[in-house]
């Protein structure tokens, strides 16, 4: 408007300086008074948006005093109410994030009404069949969330009026062709400045004043920390006991890892398995599968924190993706809760990121006298396709079976510590080898070894020499007794 102003004058007859002064002083009262509307109007918006604000901090306090005063009540009555709770939270906030989608924002407030309705029927209910003095005062505070409902949907609709929109408009609009009139030349940065600043301030307005458009919009950080609490069933400022009645004790209770990261744990010897031993003074100590770890943990409620966990440095033959599993879940895990023999550990979302459950630790695999105390060095390896192995230096990879089912090895550059069992004739079954960790040199039957390992499934003893059967053919070790120890 200030250039069509410009282009009017000059296509205007030359004006005398009387007409021109009257021209800057009407430029000059526009002026001001598009200055007084525009703070007017500012003015109005400002307390609309913090208005808006405020409630949303009011109405999770609300919500949030529901959930205390709900875990007051008898079941089935409390869990059904904070179920509905939780749904309640969620539709009051996708309520503050349906925009301008009407559809959306009408279905957000039927869902939450509806909730409000359910919650109401089973107060309702609640006192017919069983009052007492907790029931009045949670219903006080359900009537006090459904007020802050409609008052959070009336401050939305508490907005600066048509009519003043359209004066503020009008008058700008005057204003700045007002000034580009009584400019006698073209200067662009002066004739800028004006309409930029008013459109500025309009937007800065127009911002405040929409509760659902633009990039200033009242905050749902209450909203959302009370939605997470909720999710992980906590109330605000309460802690629920991680073991209630019948439940099997934190500490001294032998917890078998069940689950990790969504997938069930899988079957491992016994005295590898994944575990968790829970100790007075806030330590811990476990399996992830390979090595013993141990560390502290403290629990609050069921608010948990696990320390730094440290352990052996042993290598293990397939359980890299266990020992990350248990290791991760032990990093993110914030919340223990035990139900009866089960204990589980959830991540800040609510995410269940492992399961434990209750048992005696198990006795050591059953064994046979036959291999009890015998130890054993390689003399060669025949493959199932006839091919033939043999070592450098038989001496450099042994077997060594101790009573109780445990067992020593030596893998070329080597050495760690295993287990054994056989459950009937000439059958035989190693449990995961926790070796150390040496590069050893090329042409060493190392890797071969170990990555077979876990597939020896029988024996036989023939002429003073131990065989040890790989699973479908796969070929089979033949051992000579040690005679002397070698380095």
């Amino acid at each position: 408007m200030v250039e069509v102003g410009l282009r009017l004058r000059h296509a205007s007859p030359s004006m005398d300086e009387e007409h021109q002064s009257l021209i800057e002083t009407a430029r000059d009262g526009l002026t001001v008074l598009v200055s007084f509307l525009l703070g007017f109007s500012l003015l109005m918006a400002q307390p609309h948006y913090e208005q808006r604000k405020q409630l949303v901090i009011d109405e999770a306090n609300a919500i949030a005093t529901v959930d205390q005063r709900a875990q007051m009540l008898p079941e089935p009555f409390r869990g059904k109410i904070l179920q509905s709770l939780r749904e309640y939270v969620d539709a009051r906030i996708e309520f503050a994030n349906d925009e301008l989608d009407e559809h959306a924002l009408l279905e957000s407030i039927a869902h939450a009404k509806h909730l409000q309705n359910e919650m109401w029927q089973q107060s309702v209910t609640l006192v017919q069949q069983n009052p007492n003095v907790v029931t009045p005062i949670f219903a006080q505070a359900l009537g006090a969330l459904a007020d802050m409902s409609e008052q959070r949907r009336a401050a939305e609709e508490k907005r600066i009026p048509g009519a003043i929109w359209l004066v503020l408009i009008l008058i700008s609009v005057l204003a700045c062709f007002t000034f580009g009139y009584s400019m006698k030349r073209r200067l662009l940065l002066t004739m800028s400045v004006l309409p930029l600043t008013v459109a500025i301030v309009l937007s800065l307005v127009s911002e405040l004043d929409s509760p659902r458009t633009g990039f200033i919009r009242p905050g749902q950080q209450s909203m959302e920390r009370l939605q997470l609490d909720l999710r992980m069933g906590l109330g605000a400022g309460q802690t629920a006991a991680p073991n209630p009645a019948g439940s099997r004790p934190l500490e001294g209770t032998y917890w078998k890892a069940i689950e990790l990261a969504g997938k069930s744990a899988p079957t491992q010897d016994a005295t590898r398995e994944v575990h968790l031993l829970f100790q007075a003074g806030g330590r811990v100590s476990g399996s992830d599968g390979c090595n013993r770890v141990t560390g502290s943990y403290e629990l609050k409620g069921d608010v948990v924190t696990f320390g730094q966990m440290v352990g052996t440095q042993m290598a293990c033959v397939d359980t890299g993706e266990i020992e990350r599993a248990f290791r991760d879940a032990l990093k993110v895990a914030t919340r223990l809760t035990i139900v009866g023999d089960r204990l589980e550990l959830f991540d800040v979302t609510g995410n269940r990121v492992a399961a434990f459950t209750a048992r005696a630790q198990t006795s050591l695999p059953s064994t046979t006298p036959e291999l009890e105390g015998t130890s054993w060095q390689l003399v060669k390896f025949q493959g199932g396709d006839d091919t033939t192995l043999a070592p450098d230096d038989g001496a450099k990879y042994t077997i060594e079976f101790d009573a109780g089912g445990r067992l020593t090895a030596r893998i070329d550059c080597n050495r760690g510590r295993g287990t054994w069992k056989s459950n009937g004739s000439n059958q035989l079954l190693f449990g995961p080898l926790a070796l150390t960790r040496a590069k050893c040199p090329a042409g060493s039957l190392h890797d071969q070894i170990v990555k077979r390992w876990g597939y020896i499934r029988s024996y036989m003893i023939k002429d003073g020499h131990l065989f040890l059967s790989l699973m479908a053919d796969g070929g089979i070790y033949e051992f000579e007794p040690v005679t002397e120890t070698k380095p």
